[in-house]
């Protein structure tokens, strides 16, 4: 089937699959925050492209180790 430009999606399903589960700890935390401290140099110059979201290197950290945190074991149950 082709698409066209004037094709419109009905509707969307967004699935964060094949994610491991608790895959984050202290030392990830740390190390998360570090990676993301040299990082935050280069993200303004990604952002016009589209290659960053507008974000500080601090709320990218940040939202990673949530993500590390909500995707525990003990968080996601049987």
């Amino acid at each position: 089937m082709q698409y066209t430009c004037n094709d419109r999606a009905i509707g969307a399903v967004l699935v964060d699959g094949a994610q491991p589960h608790g895959w984050i700890d202290e030392i990830d935390i740390e190390g998360m925050c570090k990676l993301w401290r040299r990082l935050g140099w280069v993200m303004p110059l990604l952002r016009p492209i589209g290659m960053a979201p507008r974000m500080t290197a601090e709320q990218m950290a940040e939202s990673n180790i949530e993500l590390g945190e909500i995707a525990r074991e003990r968080e996601l149950g049987p």
